[in-house]
C-alpha cells in the first residue's frame, strides 16, 4: 500500500523537535494500531481478503487524489517555469518523472496483494506472536534467496547474527501451542510472497529508475483489483458474507456491527497513517531512522499480542526468550548494515576527493 497524501517537499529540511517527534511517535502508533485491529477484526469477522480489498480501495482512492493535487501543483509552477523560459531562450522539464511498463506494474502488485492477503490470513489464523516473527523471518528469508537466486554471498558475523535470530525464532515458534500445519503453511507462504515482492519492486525501481512513491502509485490500482478478485474467489468469506447479511449465520446473533464498524474504520485509518509516516521519515530523515522506529513497532507489537491476545503457553519461558533473542536479533542485524553502508559512503567520499 501507499500513503495517500504527500510528503514534504524538501527532503533537506530540518524539522522541529515536536514535528519530528509526531512523526516517530505517529509511526509507530499507527503501525502498532494497525496489527491490533486487524487482529480483533478477523477474530471477530474472519475475512483478511475483504479486508485487504478496503484497504487498497482507500489506498487507491488517496492516490488518485494525490495524482491530481499534484499534477495541478506541477501544472502551474510548470506554466511559471515555461513563461520564465520562453523569456531566457531555455526549455524546462519540470514536473516529469520516469514510469513503467504496465505489465511490470501488474506484476509486482500481484505479488503485493499476495504477501499482504496472506499476511492477514496468517494473521487471523495464529497468534499476534506468530505473525510478527514471519515478518522478522522476512531479513533471514532475504538473505538466503539473494544467495539462492544471484548467488550473493554474505559476509561471516551477518550470517551468525541470522543464527541468533534464527534460534529466536525456532524458540518462539515451537512453544506456540496456538500453531498448527496449516497455520505454520500459510506463514511460510506470507514469507515467500513478501520476500518475493520486496525484491521485484527493488529490482524494477533499479531497473527503471522509478521513486518509491511513483512505485506505489503505478502498483496501487493492480493491487486493488487483484486483491478484489482474491475476495470474489475466496468462497469462504463470500459465503460468510452472504450468509450473515442475509441472517442465516447464528453468529449474526452475537456480531456487534457497531463494533465491527468502529475497529475497520480504525484500521483503514491506521493503514493510511502507517504509509504515509513510512515515506515521510524516509524521505524527511532515512531508511536506518525508519528500522530504529521498526524495532520499537517490533517490541510494542509483541508486548499487544502477549497483554491482550495471549493465552497460557505465550507466557512460556522459552517462549519469551525466543522473543527477546529475535529482537535481540534485528538490532544487531540493523547495526551491522548501518556500519557497511557508513563504510561505503565513506570510500565514496575519498574517492570523489581524489
Amino acid at each position: 500500500m501507499s500513503m495517500s497524501s504527500t510528503v514534504p517537499a524538501s527532503p533537506n529540511a530540518h524539522p522541529g523537535f515536536f514535528q519530528a517527534a509526531h512523526w516517530i511517535l505517529g509511526s509507530i502508533f499507527a503501525a502498532v494500531a494497525c496489527v491490533m485491529c486487524n487482529k480483533r477484526i478477523l477474530s471477530l469477522f474472519p475475512t483478511p481478503f475483504l479486508l485487504t480489498t478496503t484497504h487498497f480501495l482507500l489506498t487507491s482512492v488517496g492516490q488518485l487524489v494525490r495524482t491530481l493535487v499534484s499534477s495541478s501543483s506541477s501544472r502551474k509552477v510548470k506554466d511559471e517555469e515555461d513563461d520564465d523560459a520562453k523569456e531566457q531562450g531555455w526549455t524546462s522539464s519540470l514536473g516529469e518523472r520516469n514510469t513503467m511498463p504496465w505489465w511490470e506494474a501488474a506484476k509486482i502488485g500481484t505479488l503485493g496483494n499476495c504477501s499482504i492477503g496472506i499476511m492477514n490470513l496468517s494473521l487471523g489464523r495464529n497468534s499476534v506472536a506468530f505473525y510478527q516473527l514471519t515478518k522478522v523471518s522476512l531479513v533471514p528469508g532475504m538473505v538466503l534467496f539473494h544467495f539462492l537466486v544471484y548467488g550473493r554471498k554474505t559476509k561471516l558475523e551477518t550470517c551468525f547474527v541470522l543464527l541468533v535470530i534464527t534460534v529466536g525464532l525456532v524458540l518462539a515458534t515451537v512453544t506456540d501451542t496456538d500453531l498448527g500445519l496449516s497455520g505454520l503453511l500459510i506463514g511460510l507462504a506470507g514469507v515467500l510472497g513478501t520476500v518475493s515482492f520486496q525484491l521485484s519492486m527493488e529490482t524494477a525501481q533499479r531497473r527503471y529508475s522509478v521513486s518509491g512513491l511513483d512505485m506505489q502509485m503505478a502498483i496501487a490500482p493492480w493491487q486493488l483489483l487483484c486483491a478484489f478478485v482474491f475476495f470474489l474467489f475466496s468462497t469462504d468469506e463470500i459465503s460468510l458474507l452472504l450468509a450473515i447479511l442475509g441472517g442465516q449465520d447464528e453468529r449474526i446473533r452475537t456480531l456487534n456491527t457497531t463494533e465491527l464498524a468502529f475497529w475497520w474504520t480504525c484500521s483503514c485509518t491506521a493503514a493510511q497513517l502507517t504509509n504515509y509516516y513510512c515515506y515521510t521519515i524516509i524521505g524527511v530523515f532515512s531508511a536506518l531512522t525508519y528500522q530504529v522506529c521498526a524495532h520499537a513497532k517490533t517490541i510494542l507489537v509483541l508486548s499487544g499480542g502477549l497483554i491482550f491476545f495471549g493465552g497460557q503457553a505465550t507466557w512460556d519461558a522459552t517462549h519469551l526468550s525466543g522473543l527477546v533473542l529475535t529482537v535481540v536479533g534485528i538490532i544487531w542485524y540493523s547495526q551491522i548494515k548501518h556500519a557497511e553502508q557508513s563504510r561505503s559512503s565513506t570510500s565514496g567520499d575519498k574517492e570523489k576527493k581524489t
